[in-house]
């Protein structure tokens, strides 16, 4: 038991924990907590997440943890990428989280251009709404930081810190990458272009090394946030170089790993480990497209007076009798936009009378959520890649939607048989120096059932 390694994930919807044995090479226990930290605003483009309540939960839950595996050696954090809090100079929260979905960048700035738009105008550089630098840029030219910022990070920089007793935050590149203008080829953030946007570089965390120590937690070690695309993918592909992975959580990401940076459309170049660049093309909705269709099914229940909880597990099961005929009803899934696109609204193709069902709705949904992903996958050379691993809970709970994923992506597709990837992925990373090799050698995959369903149409309605 003195390998016992912990891995966190503050996910946007829920946070994680995955204690592991490192050299008997399996996750010993994994952990869930909702998050439920939004703040409520009266706009909607907002959408903000109160930081000292995360880290409140995180403190207790830890705290648990403890209490049944003392023999904890190191902790690792990862999270939700993309968002970003102010601190003062002691480390305090002098903000709220702005998270990855918040919507002030795409909003109208000047010239008819939006706040994400001029950012490109003036470095040259494309920044997707969400991202930190964009809300930054935005909170700046709207009066929004406050006068007692001494820096801004993510939560996870954020969280690391507070649990170290720390003033200053320290930021991996692979957070650092998320928030923008960050020179994947220097390993820093672009200040050439952030003083070309007037803005202030003393504000930008510290961007330091994998595996830096940040402090310690009741005596373990500490060491600095990763983001939860690497970690995920770390944590779930065995084979890096001809596996892809496609992760549903409240957003969804389709990833693979190279040797060499190419820009490749719709793909993000993103720091990874070992020489090698992930590439990552994500979509907005991602798992919380199949949300939003649960909660219409759930509000015309309550509106008849009937309050069954969710409503999950009837929409799996109505997916799998619309599995079983593949209806031709087509679902684009883009309700909340593209990272290119904020405004882009979703649609139905294909509505019929014989076809307009509660089952075909459903199944339309979990096609469209795939399509959607392999849209962007299908510009690249395929051809190293072999196996599609699927991870987070919309997928290792729908065996419908395996199938769908395995068919589009006309591939073997692969379940990992541990749960929460990313916080386990997390534990593998503060590891991976001293023997990658045998951490990899330790995750197991496990083959779904088989898929021999054809599936012809993709979310514009035209045919494969």
């Amino acid at each position: 038991m003195k390998n016992l390694s912990l891995g966190l994930d503050i996910g946007t919807t829920t946070i994680s924990a995955s204690v592991v044995d490192i050299y008997a090479k399996k996750q010993i226990q994994a952990y869930t907590v909702a998050n439920q930290s939004f703040i409520d605003t009266d706009e909607p483009f907002r959408k903000e997440q109160d930081a000292i309540l995360i880290f409140t939960k995180i403190d207790k839950l830890l705290s648990e943890i403890l209490l049944t595996y003392p023999e904890i050696s190191k902790i690792g954090v990862t999270g939700q990428m993309h968002g970003i809090v102010y601190v003062d100079e002691k480390g305090n929260a002098v903000s709220p989280l702005y998270t990855w979905q918040d919507g002030r960048a795409g909003l109208i700035f000047k010239n008819n251009q939006s706040y994400a738009e001029t950012i490109q105008s003036l470095t040259g550089k494309a920044i997707g709404v969400g991202y930190g630098v964009a809300t930054h840029y935005y909170n700046v030219q709207n009066g929004f930081v406050p006068k007692t910022a001494n820096k801004f990070c993510t939560v996870m920089d954020y969280v690391t810190m507070r649990l170290c007793g720390e003033n200053e935050p320290k930021i991996h590149p692979t957070n650092a990458g998320s928030l923008g203008l960050f020179d994947v080829g220097k390993n820093d953030f672009d200040y050439s272009a952030i003083e070309k946007l007037g803005l202030d570089k003393s504000l930008f965390p510290c961007v330091v090394e994998t595996n830096y120590k940040v402090g310690e937690y009741n005596n373990i070690p500490v060491y600095v946030g990763i983001g939860d695309n690497q970690a995920s993918f770390f944590g779930a592909v065995a084979n890096e170089e001809n596996s892809v992975l496609v992760n549903y959580g409240t957003g969804s990401q389709v990833s693979f790993v190279k040797a060499q940076k190419e820009e490749i459309n719709g793909f993000e170049i993103r720091p990874y480990r070992d020489g090698l660049y992930l590439y990552s093309g994500a979509a907005i909705c991602g798992g919380r497209a199949y949300a939003i269709v649960e909660k219409f099914f759930s509000e015309y229940l309550s509106a008849c007076g009937i309050s069954n909880g969710k409503q999950y597990e009837t929409m799996n099961a109505l997916a799998q009798k619309a599995y079983k005929n593949d209806s031709d009803l087509v679902m684009e899934t883009t309700f909340c936009g593209t990272r290119s696109n904020p405004k882009k609204t979703g649609g139905v193709y294909n509505l019929r009378e014989d076809n307009f069902t509660p089952e075909n709705f459903v199944y339309a949904t979990l096609k469209g959520m795939a399509w959607e992903l392999f849209d962007m996958f299908s510009g690249t050379d395929k051809t190293p890649y072999k196996n599609l691993i699927a991870s987070g809970n919309a997928v290792r709970l729908n065996p419908v939607f395996q199938s769908i994923l395995a068919h589009i992506f006309d591939m073997e597709l692969y379940m990992p048989t541990i749960s929460e990837e990313a916080a386990f992925g997390t534990a593998l990373w503060i590891n991976a120096d001293v023997n990658k090799e045998q951490i990899k050698a330790g995750i197991r995959m496990l083959k779904p059932v088989n898929h021999r369903l054809e599936i012809k149409q993709n979310p514009n309605g035209s045919i494969i």
